[in-house]
This record gives structure tokens, C-alpha cells and sequence, in this order.
């Protein structure tokens, strides 16, 4: 019919963890491009609702919400970079990992990132069981400096020095 996108194929290892992935919080959809190749020569394919990447031969793939994050955040060129593993269940938490940090999600908080250098202070602050706790957005600029909030707090980290400080609620 007039208007429909034209099936595109998703085969191999694509193809394996699309199905794996086919259910998983919605699943990652339909295919949106062929598989192809980035600028850097890594092999992907975008789907509605996540990307699969083909990395060491192994696909990773990023799906629904924790998808959406690296796509906000300039999708593997951006702070983030490629994911280096699956998303994983850490109780009723997701986390994926990537090249340059990390992407949490919850059904409080939604999904957001924490790249480096406030990575390693929210792991050194006990990470997401830790008095922080998760994520609720994204690093941002602020004054002379950098901040990132937490459900308990957030990470500051000033130009001037450059060392990371925490504010926690009720301290």
C-alpha cells in the first residue's frame, strides 16, 4: 500500500537477540534501516524501539527506555559511547553499561545516564544502594561547574578543582 515503510531484514546475530529482546518492556519493535555500518565501522540496526550493535562478535542490544538515553545523548558518539554488555536486572533496577558510563532505569525514576568523571564518585558513594540512590537526570552545567541529581542527593563537581562533592537529603 502507498505509504507503508518496506520490510527490512534482520538476520544473524541481529537477528538472535531481536528475538531474544522481542518481548523484553515492549520489546525493541520493528526494524527501522537495514543493518549497516557506523563511521567507526561497527556493524548496527535500528529498530522502533531500541538499536542492536554487533561489538567483538557479540550483539548488544539497547532497548525502550535505557535505548532512549544514548539516543538523547548523541548515540554512540556521544558521552556514552556503545554499550559493552546487555542490560541487567538489579532487583527491580535495570542497568546497561557503556563505553563511558552507565544507564539506570526504574519505574520512579525513569532512565538516565552517569558518565565519568561522576561515575566512579557514585560508585566510591556506594552506587545506586548507596544513600544516592539512582539517577533522576542527567549531568548538567551549573555556574562554574558541573552537577548531577540523585533520588538522595546529587554529585557537584567545580570547575575551580575539579573534585567531586555529595549533598545527601537530611544531611
Amino acid at each position: 500500500a502507498v505509504g507503508e515503510d518496506p520490510p527490512r531484514l534482520v538476520r544473524g546475530d541481529v537477528w538472535r537477540s531481536w528475538l531474544r529482546y522481542a518481548d523484553e518492556r515492549g520489546g525493541l519493535g520493528f526494524p527501522r534501516v537495514e543493518e549497516h555500518r557506523d563511521r567507526r565501522g561497527t556493524v548496527l540496526q535500528d529498530f522502533e524501539h531500541g538499536t542492536i550493535y554487533l561489538r567483538e562478535g557479540r550483539a548488544i542490544p539497547t532497548v525502550a527506555d535505557i535505548a532512549d538515553v544514548p539516543r538523547r545523548l548523541g548515540g554512540q558518539f556521544g558521552p556514552l559511547g556503545y554499550p559493552t554488555s546487555t542490560q541487567r536486572a538489579v532487583g527491580d533496577r535495570l542497568v546497561q553499561p557503556f563505553d563511558g558510563g552507565e544507564v539506570w532505569w526504574s519505574q520512579a525514576t525513569g532512565a538516565a545516564a552517569i558518565t565519568q568523571p561522576f561515575l566512579q564518585a557514585y560508585h566510591d558513594r556506594g552506587g545506586a544502594d548507596g544513600s544516592l540512590g539512582l539517577p533522576t537526570e542527567e549531568v548538567r552545567r551549573l555556574g562554574a561547574g558541573a552537577m548531577q541529581k540523585f533520588e538522595g542527593g546529587a554529585l557537584y563537581r567545580p570547575d575551580a578543582d575539579a573534585v567531586i562533592r555529595a549533598t545527601t537529603a537530611g544531611v
